[in-house]
């Protein structure tokens, strides 16, 4: 499982989701390779932070640039679904402007279900959440330095600590 996050470079105008995906890197910048500011420049909105987030699963793009949303809602959200699972079996949510369902169910022998739309994958529910909690704090970390004092996440970094808890006692 392979997880980035992009931000979109602002002043870039998506008319074209075909040219998106054959082109991203004209639309986005990935969050890892530093100088954000420079190359995507300021945020409109820090409450609103446009990018895609990658998600390849068995070389399989699950999620992708086409699904470009508001970034910084999306890890909140699957923070929030990542708990539910946690502690019901299973968690759900929708981007945050589009209709884009999300949902994930833990199955039998430690396996989970992730279900993106009407794409479905399964695989260790251990390894999934320690990917996606892992990518989730880098993202809010990364945007906390690269963005020191426009946006703040210790509501997200906590529940990262609290994700990351409950793993190691179901471990």
């Amino acid at each position: 499982m392979l997880i980035r996050t992009y931000l979109k470079i602002q002043g870039k105008r998506i008319v074209d989701l075909e040219h998106v995906s054959l082109n991203p890197s004209e639309y986005f910048v990935d969050i890892t390779h530093g100088d954000i500011l420079n190359k995507v420049g300021d945020l409109k909105d820090p409450n609103y932070v446009e990018g895609a987030i990658s998600i390849v699963i068995d070389n399989s793009h699950v999620i992708d640039f086409t699904n470009w949303d508001y970034v910084d809602q999306i890890w909140a959200y699957f923070l929030n679904a990542l708990e539910d699972l946690l502690s019901t079996g299973s968690g759900e949510f929708f981007f945050p402007d589009q209709p884009l369902h999300i949902s994930m169910e833990a199955i039998e022998n430690q396996q989970i279900r992730f279900i993106v739309g009407q794409n479905s994958k399964q695989m260790d529910i251990c390894e999934f959440v320690s990917v996606l909690v892992d990518a989730a704090e880098s993202f809010f970390r990364i945007m906390e330095k690269e963005y020191e004092g426009i946006v703040e996440y210790p509501e997200e970094l906590s529940q990262v600590s609290r994700i990351r808890s409950q793993i190691m006692q179901t471990t």
